[in-house]
């Protein structure tokens, strides 16, 4: 499945190494899109307790992922 998704092969079937690539792909296509539509980019920090206090890029894609 994460080669069909990434176009890569895994070496390993430990879950949390492969939690942590596909982190790292996510936040490159965060940085790639942000890029592309020429905004600011900084990480995603997302509070659940306040999910308005964070910038509007984060919101954008939490409320997508909430639809």
């Amino acid at each position: 499945m994460y080669a069909i998704r990434f176009g890569e092969f895994v070496l390993t079937r430990d879950i949390e190494v492969l939690r942590g690539q596909e982190g790292a792909h996510i936040k490159a296509s965060y940085q790639l899109a942000a890029k592309r539509f020429g905004l600011p980019w900084n990480g995603r920090h997302y509070d659940r307790d306040a999910p308005d206090a964070s910038d509007i890029p984060t919101r954008q894609s939490t409320m997508r992922v909430r639809l």
